[in-house]
C-alpha cells in the first residue's frame, strides 16, 4: 500500500468514534506493515509519564513483564520516563536503538524475547506533552528510511488526535456490532479459576477481558486477581454435575463487551482442571474501515461510508466532514450509486462483502 493510502486508512481508523483500545490493534498492524517491522506495541502514559496501560502485538510473558518493571523500567540506562521525555522534545519525536546499545541484562532478559535487533520509539504527543509511546521492533538492523520516518511522524499525529477525541457511540446500524478478529487462545485454570497455564497472548486477552490495565502496579498481583474473578464463575458452572439421564449441557459461556471489543469465554473439561477458550471480537467498524480500502472509493467517500455505518444522520455527516447539509446529501447519494445500494445497512453489507483478509 502506498504511503498516502496507508495514512488515509489510519486517519479513517482514528475517526470512527471508537476508543483507542478498539482501534489500536488494527492501527499498529497497518503501521507495522508500512515500515516493515515484525511487531509493535503502544504504551499509554499518565501526567508523570509513567506507563498506565500496554497493548502489544507480541505480549511478553507475565514473569518477563514483571522483571522489566522491577529491574529496568526506572533503571539508570533504560529509564522509560526519561527517554520518553527526551523523545517528546525532539523535532520529529522518533528515536532508534540497536540491541548493542542496550544494557546486556535488559536485552537478554526482556527484549530478546521479541527477536528485535532494532527498536523504533515514537512519542505520541500533544505539543511536547507525551500521551504515549509507539514502539516498533525490527529483526533486521536497518535504520529507518526518510519516508518511513515521515510516515511514522504523521501516524503519531493521527494517534494523538484519537487519544484526545471523545468516544462516540458503538455502531448501531450493522446487523451485528462485532466480527471475529482471529485472536483467540486456550487457558488452563484450576478449580478456583486461577490460571495454571497460558500463552502470553492468553494472559493479555484475559487482562483486556477483565478490564484490568497492565502497569507497574497491577503486575504484582492485581492482574491475576481480576482474571481469576472473571474465570471462577465459569469454572464453577463447568464443575456443576449434570442430572442423570440428561445430555451434557453446552459449555458455560461468558460474554464481555468493553472498549477493547467483545470477549467470549467458554469453559471445557480438562481432566481435574478446566480449559477456557477466550476469543476477542473486534468492532465491526474497524473491519469496515479495512474493507473500504479494497473498494475504488475516494477518501471522502470512505469517510462518508464510515460515518453512515456509525449511525450518523446526514446532518451529523455534514458536521463531521465540515460541509453543508446539501453537500453531505450529495456525497451520500454518490456513495450509494457507486456501490449500487439503497440505504446504509445495504451499504455496510456491500462493503463487508468486498473485504479482503487483513491478517
Amino acid at each position: 500500500m502506498k504511503g498516502s493510502a496507508a495514512l488515509a486508512h489510519l486517519r479513517l481508523l482514528c475517526r470512527l468514534g471508537l476508543a483507542a483500545e478498539a482501534v489500536l490493534p488494527a492501527f499498529l498492524a497497518a503501521v507495522r506493515r508500512q515500515v516493515h517491522c515484525d511487531s509493535a506495541a503502544f504504551f499509554w502514559v499518565g501526567p508523570d509519564l509513567g506507563i498506565v496501560q500496554i497493548f502489544a502485538e507480541r505480549m511478553l510473558a507475565p514473569a518477563v513483564t514483571r522483571r522489566y518493571f522491577e529491574e529496568f523500567y526506572a533503571g539508570s540506562h533504560s529509564d522509560f520516563r526519561r527517554r520518553l521525555h527526551a523523545l517528546a522534545q525532539s523535532d520529529d519525536g522518533i528515536g532508534e536503538q540497536e540491541s548493542a546499545q542496550l544494557p546486556a541484562g535488559y536485552w537478554q532478559g526482556v527484549l530478546a524475547q521479541l527477536g528485535a535487533q532494532r527498536i523504533v520509539h515514537v512519542a505520541v504527543r500533544r505539543g511536547v506533552q507525551p500521551l504515549g509511546q509507539m514502539s516498533l521492533y525490527r529483526s533486521a538492523g536497518k535504520p529507518l528510511a526518510r519516508n518511513e520516518r515521515e510516515f511514522l511522524a504523521a501516524s503519531a499525529r493521527y494517534l494523538a488526535q484519537l487519544l484526545q477525541a471523545p468516544v462516540g457511540a458503538a455502531p448501531a446500524t450493522a446487523p451485528y456490532a462485532f466480527d471475529d478478529s482471529g485472536q483467540g487462545t486456550l487457558l488452563l485454570a484450576d478449580a478456583q479459576g486461577q490460571v495454571l497455564d497460558a500463552s502470553p497472548r492468553g494472559y493479555a486477552l484475559l487482562a483486556q477481558a477483565s478490564g484490568c490495565p497492565i502497569d507497574p502496579h497491577t503486575v504484582r498481583g492485581e492482574l491475576a486477581r481480576r482474571g481469576q474473578a472473571l474465570l471462577a464463575p465459569l469454572v464453577a458452572a463447568r464443575a456443576a454435575p449434570t442430572p442423570a439421564g440428561e445430555p451434557d449441557p453446552a459449555p458455560p459461556t461468558t460474554v464481555v463487551d468493553n472498549a477493547w471489543g467483545q470477549f467470549q469465554l467458554r469453559a471445557y473439561a480438562a481432566g481435574a482442571d478446566c480449559g477456557i477458550l477466550i476469543e476477542r471480537r473486534e468492532y465491526r467498524l474497524v473491519r469496515l474501515a479495512a474493507a473500504l480500502g479494497a473498494l475504488q472509493l475516494s477518501a471522502q467517500q470512505r469517510e462518508v461510508a464510515a460515518a453512515l455505518a456509525r449511525g450518523l444522520s446526514k446532518a451529523e455527516v455534514a458536521a463531521a466532514l465540515g460541509v453543508s447539509l446539501n453537500t453531505a446529501a450529495y456525497h451520500v447519494k454518490q456513495l450509494y450509486q457507486r456501490l449500487d445500494v439503497h440505504g446504509r445497512e445495504a451499504m455496510v453489507r456491500r462493503v463487508l462483502a468486498a473485504a479482503a483478509p487483513t491478517r
